[in-house]
């Protein structure tokens, strides 16, 4: 199906649980403010915090792959 290594797994999961996060915001009619609050934070963070590791592997892998056809 697909070839996914380490790092492109766990940066599935980080969104799966961004999303996990954002439907029991909608659904969690029992959480109280501060509870929502905290929910909300990590629907949003969550996959930015992912988007971010992401976007700085694979500038380290484009550079690591320059400085090897520079060899």
């Amino acid at each position: 199906m697909f070839n996914l290594n380490l790092l492109e797994g766990l940066l599935v999961i980080i969104w799966v649980l961004g999303v996990v996060a954002a439907v029991a915001l909608i659904f969690g009619r029992s959480l109280q403010l501060r509870g929502r609050f905290a929910v909300l934070a990590c629907a949003i963070l969550v996959p930015l915090i992912g988007s971010i590791a992401v976007i700085a592997y694979a500038i380290y892998r484009f550079a690591r792959k320059q400085e090897q056809h520079k060899i």
